[in-house]
């Protein structure tokens, strides 16, 4: 009877201790058919694979259509898990007027999602690309992701309608990625009366997803 009761005690001990774990959250931005136009410096796009590249994070790439044609819209979906052990910070503000603080000189913090066509002898980026921007001025435009949590960003973007390069003929793969910059911008006085704006883009890091879906494209004539 003892052993039984004991038992019991561990059971209830254990149900009270699963309902006190943290909750996972899940956030999604969506930035679905978005007309918003955006600067010239948020349409470069671009990753490196060898920049920092986050492995506690796991990236997932998805498109409403598993068989897209070139020149088609295409509604896709970028998964992002915290599977570290530690929480990580990433951009939020879909619009860059929430960190824009008037001023000349800004910095501030950037997440874009590349597409990107590839084959085995070329490659183009895709844009303009999803942005997302923080800024330590505006706590609010800071997302939290901690371990289990994970950020769904929705997008849509529309395919080339022809081979970009004579190389892209035939097959290509659409393959997506996840970048964050560290951006400055600011005015220098060259020489007197003339000023000169710089603007300076560091990679942070990259998460970049596996999946990979076919394009085909004919050749150039």
């Amino acid at each position: 009877m003892r052993i039984a009761f004991s038992g019991l005690f561990l059971a209830v001990l254990l149900l009270l201790s699963v309902g006190r774990l943290p909750a996972q959250i899940e956030t999604a931005i969506s930035a679905r058919n978005l007309t918003e136009a955006q600067t010239r410096d948020d349409q470069a796009a671009g990753w490196t694979v060898g920049v920092n590249p986050d492995t506690t994070l796991e990236t997932r790439f998805t498109i409403d259509n598993p068989t897209p044609k070139p020149g088609s819209k295409v509604n896709y979906e970028l998964l992002i898990l915290n599977k570290g052990g530690q929480a990580i910070t990433l951009p939020r503000a879909l619009n860059w007027e929430e960190v824009n603080n008037g001023s000349e000189d800004q910095r501030y913090i950037k997440a874009s999602v590349t597409l990107e066509l590839r084959t085995d002898k070329a490659f183009t980026y895709i844009t303009p690309t999803l942005n997302l921007y923080s800024t330590q001025e505006k706590p609010g435009t800071t997302l939290i992701l901690k371990p289990g949590d994970s950020l769904r960003l929705l997008g849509t973007t529309i395919l080339p309608v022809t081979a970009f390069s004579p190389q892209l003929a035939g097959r290509a793969k659409l393959i997506g990625h996840l970048c964050v910059r560290d951006v400055s911008k600011a005015f220098t006085e060259s020489r007197p009366g003339r000023r000169v704006s710089s603007n300076r883009q560091q990679i942070l890091w990259c998460a970049n997803a596996d999946e990979k879906y076919g394009v085909n494209y004919e050749p150039q004539q």
